[in-house]
């Protein structure tokens, strides 16, 4: 009789997982459908892209858990079917390369590219100045890219040089600069990207995507007359006001609990901003697509891999952290370390990449993303 309740309980207990099993696969097949639905179609698909790391890892654990079963085996065929049509969100969730060799070092014929969201270069901390813009402004000189992008980058409103502007051009021998504003702070502070370039720039133009969301596309003369255009985007953010930020955190921390109203107030921003960005990401892919030279495009993208955003963004394009990234290459330091919301894509044809390199810094909530290129003949 106990063996019988023994074999019993074991039948229950490997059905239960089972099912579990399906729902987690039914999970991961949601992602791996949002990211090819735009959420201005079925909007409340784009919540699933967030949670994207913990399916693949719920996928994952299954698999090795019926290789290891006794009985049941056969069970595995699910987690590995839903692997196999997922591989690819599997490479840009997490970077894999470990061993590889990783190049930062300059050259010639070699070009180094860095985006940076540097949040106001520590503005919205003051007047309690803890010395966020002389890091930054120290990062930049240290690293030395040849094409720099910075989205939130403040300047005067009479004067775009000023505060920092000047600074960055003089200490890194930029030879051309350009700034497009998208938000103000007060009546004399301008927020914006700012692109510096040790190259020429050539038919700049900006693409107004939204009100108060624009993109930054030019021409960079490089060595030898080859022509490379370049995208800088600073797309719409997630919404959140400071307080429900805060909120966020504090769930995060386990230091509060999620009141039902204010989740349901968080998740409505969510879903409006997914829904305007989508809008945007087909703008401007459509605007890209007609490029007479090869492309890379880099900035904020405030959406996660696998997103709609990010695939329509991606294209035809390659992305340096799924060639040379590791582990989840968190760019924003709030809420999940999975979060990685800035980009540098590029086209294959034209640059080659050495090396990547993400590293987590406390001047911004975001940390830069830097790719080092060799120029292809």
């Amino acid at each position: 009789m106990a063996q019988q309740r023994t074999s019993l309980f074991r039948r229950v207990f490997g059905h239960t997982l089972f099912l579990i099993n399906i729902g987690v696969a039914l999970w991961l097949g949601l992602c791996f459908i949002a990211g090819m639905v735009p959420p201005y179609k079925i909007t409340w698909l784009a919540l699933f892209p967030l949670t994207l790391p913990f399916a693949l890892l719920a996928n994952l654990f299954f698999l090795f858990l019926w290789l290891f079963v006794a009985r049941g085996k056969w069970r595995v065929v699910l987690p590995i079917f839903m692997l196999a049509l997922c591989y690819k969100l599997l490479f840009i969730s997490f970077g894999w390369n470990f061993f590889g060799k990783n190049d930062m070092s300059p050259a010639p014929q070699r070009i180094k590219i860095m985006s940076w969201n540097v949040h106001g270069l520590g503005i919205f901390d003051k007047p309690k100045d803890n010395g966020k813009d002389t890091g930054i402004l120290a990062f930049i000189r240290q690293q030395a890219p040849d094409i720099l992008c910075l989205p939130e980058l403040y300047t005067n409103k009479g004067n775009t040089l000023q505060p920092y502007s000047a600074r960055i051009l003089a200490m890194n021998g930029y030879k051309d600069f350009r700034f497009q504003y998208d938000n103000t702070l007060g009546t004399k502070i301008y927020l914006g990207i700012g692109v510096f370039s040790k190259f020429p720039i050539r038919d700049y133009q900006m693409l107004a995507l939204a009100p108060g969301v624009n993109a930054l596309m030019c021409d960079f003369e490089l060595p030898g007359k080859k022509m490379l255009r370049g995208c800088f985007v600073h797309l719409q953010s997630f919404l959140l006001p400071d307080k429900d930020k805060a909120t966020l955190e504090s769930i995060k921390n386990r230091q509060a609990p999620l009141e039902v109203a204010r989740g349901i107030g968080i998740r409505s921003r969510l879903l409006v901003a997914f829904y305007r960005r989508s809008l945007q990401a087909d703008k401007l892919a459509g605007v890209l697509a007609e490029s007479p030279y090869p492309v890379f495009m880099c900035g904020d993208f405030n959406d996660v891999p696998g997103s709609y955003t990010y695939q329509r963004m991606r294209g035809s394009l390659a992305d340096a952290f799924e060639e040379k990234g590791r582990g989840f290459g968190r760019t924003y330091n709030l809420f999940s370390p999975t979060l990685r919301i800035d980009y540098l894509f590029y086209s294959g044809s034209a640059l080659e990449l050495l090396g990547y390199y993400s590293p987590r810094l406390p001047f911004s909530d975001h940390n830069p993303v830097i790719g080092n290129f060799e120029i292809k003949n």
